[in-house]
């Protein structure tokens, strides 16, 4: 419980609002699921990566992390 606590207290929501201007561009970028647009926008407005196994997101432009990959990345930060 603890754990989940921190890592709620480090999570910001972002509003539609704010993910407004990257609406088209994320749009343009997950065609196959027009539900993933936010997702998508937001990364764009990070500049930052996905973390997903939705192959959706596969070939959108945007550096996406499957879990196997992220627990393989983060293994190797640790040592």
């Amino acid at each position: 419980q603890e754990g989940l606590e921190t890592a709620a207290a480090a999570l910001t929501v972002a509003s539609g609002e704010w993910l407004e201007p990257f609406r088209a561009e994320a749009l343009r970028r997950v065609p196959p699921d027009p539900n993933d647009w936010p997702t998508a926008a937001l990364a764009l407005a990070l500049g930052v990566g996905v973390w997903t196994d939705d192959r959706d997101f596969f070939g959108s432009g945007l550096a996406t992390w499957m879990t196997p990959v992220l627990h393989s990345a983060l293994a190797r930060e640790a040592i």
